[in-house]
């Protein structure tokens, strides 16, 4: 009976060490289909430069502004509401 548990035991084992190499396997694709640079942990964004046209506080921390002139990045969405509101234009 005792060599039958084992036997059990051992075979749960392995499965479970399946499952886990399959959970690994199938995040790797997502990762690799997502951009996600497992090395560093960042996902890829696309960015676009802009140059400040009207001054404007940062939307999250509002002790900082932005000067006209200034020439900033950002993610491509924050870009497009920046410039269709006047306060930005694209980097050329």
């Amino acid at each position: 009976m005792a060599k039958k548990l084992e036997a059990t035991v051992e075979q749960q084992a392995e499965t479970a060490v399946e499952v886990v190499e399959e959970q690994q396997a199938s995040t790797e694709q997502q990762d690799e289909k997502s951009g996600d640079d497992s090395s560093t942990g960042f996902v890829e964004v696309d960015t676009t430069e802009i140059v400040v046209s009207k001054r404007f506080r940062d939307k999250f921390d509002h002790k900082t502004w932005y000067e006209v002139g200034s020439e900033l990045t950002f993610d491509k969405e924050r870009a497009d509401d920046l410039i269709s509101r006047g306060l930005a234009k694209a980097k050329e």
